[in-house]
């Protein structure tokens, strides 16, 4: 089993909440009792939850896990895949993964807990599993990885 996975506090997410965190505690603190203050808040870190997705390889399935929604992940077994999307689609956006079986095409989760650095031996260890992976938007963050 491979798990490619960074720490929250290293991922893009927590990165760029930091300074919301902060201006809506702030303004919670000015608005003591105010509902709708605490329910922006929550939405928002709820939200931000939704891009934290790391991927684990075991002997026979690719798995997408959510470590903040526990409950919220997809088991893909290799005989039922048919093609695999890492990609990225520029500016503020993360990287993501897509999985096509023959039923259906998965959702694009947002794999911002997977490190950047881990992206060229997750897809090449992919390949070598025999499975078709497309990378399209992803050549700048290889390319910058390209020689560590």
């Amino acid at each position: 089993m491979k798990i490619y996975r960074r720490s929250i506090k290293k991922s893009t997410s927590m990165y760029t909440l930091k300074p919301i965190v902060v201006i809506l505690a702030l303004f919670l603190l000015m608005t003591i009792g105010n509902l709708k203050g605490f329910l922006v808040f929550l939405v928002i870190v709820a939200c931000t939850a939704t891009q934290l997705f790391y991927v684990v390889l075991t002997e026979n399935s690719l798995i997408v896990q959510n470590p903040a929604y526990r409950f919220w992940h997809a088991e893909f077994q290799f005989n039922t895949i048919e093609k695999i999307e890492i990609g990225y689609k520029g500016g503020l956006s993360r990287p993501y993964i897509q999985v096509m079986t023959p039923a259906k095409k998965s959702w694009r989760y947002v794999t911002d807990l997977v490190d950047e650095r881990d992206y060229p031996d997750l897809i090449q260890t992919l390949r070598e599993k025999g499975f078709t992976v497309e990378t399209p938007g992803l050549h700048h963050i290889l390319n910058k990885h390209e020689n560590l």
